[in-house]
């Protein structure tokens, strides 16, 4: 006759050492088959910070870029629509009109880079007229802005981050375009086609950057001159 206490010791005791090797291969396969978000960025080189005070920006080279709170903008005063930023920041870094409140604008030629090289003696001002040289040289002449002309983005405390995000790409797009449009004109393939490793392709690159900079700044560390 089986007792209860007969059948409670029958019962078998449940090996439990070979969980701990359960969890770890879960944890491994969690690990291996998990897709991380990563979240939004801007890769983007900031300018080196100085205690020199800002030398004042005639207002016709500024874009000025001011995003409220509830995220609209205002283009050098102006309400604006995101959808209009890509159009206006390409007018802005070409001025094909030249008109006066943007930019004014200088032809870079060939012949007037090894002018300017032959009557320099040096210095950091012949570097910049040799780089003109050489995308000259690469895709023809072409049109350059000054030297201060820039976007600036000018935030507000509360502004949605998905918003200055927004705005950042519609810039990077306006630029893309214009580096596509003059590399199908000078090498018959888009910009976004020409590779890096290749030296050809580098020195290519190199010269359409040159035509096309893009520069974004932070509008709180621009003094703007009234005038324009």
């Amino acid at each position: 006759m089986i007792t209860r206490s007969t059948f409670h010791h029958r019962i078998a005791p449940i090996n439990a050492g070979s969980m701990a090797d359960i969890a770890f291969l879960l944890l491994v396969f969690f690990l291996v088959t998990t897709t991380l978000d990563l979240g939004l960025g801007i890769t983007r080189m900031l300018a080196p910070h100085s205690n020199a005070p800002a030398a004042p920006v005639a207002s016709r080279n500024i874009l000025n870029i001011q995003v409220n709170d509830a995220g609209a903008l205002l283009v050098n005063e102006r309400p604006a629509d995101l959808r209009e930023l890509r159009t206006l920041a390409m007018e802005f870094m070409t001025n094909p009109e030249d008109r006066n409140d943007l930019p004014t604008m200088s032809t870079i030629t060939e012949a007037q880079c090894q002018e300017r090289l032959s009557a320099l003696g040096g210095g950091s001002q012949q570097a910049v007229w040799q780089q003109r040289l050489e995308a000259a040289q690469i895709i023809g002449p072409y049109r350059e802005p000054p030297a201060d002309a820039q976007i600036l983005i000018t935030p507000a405390s509360a502004t949605p981050y998905a918003v200055y995000i927004a705005v950042q790409d519609e810039l990077e797009g306006a630029v893309r375009i214009l580096r596509d449009e003059r590399s199908m004109r000078s090498f018959a393939k888009p910009f976004t086609e020409l590779d890096e490793h290749d030296p050809v392709d580098r020195a290519r690159i190199q010269a359409i950057r040159r035509a096309f900079p893009l520069r974004v700044g932070d509008g709180e560390l621009v003094r703007v001159d009234a005038r324009p």
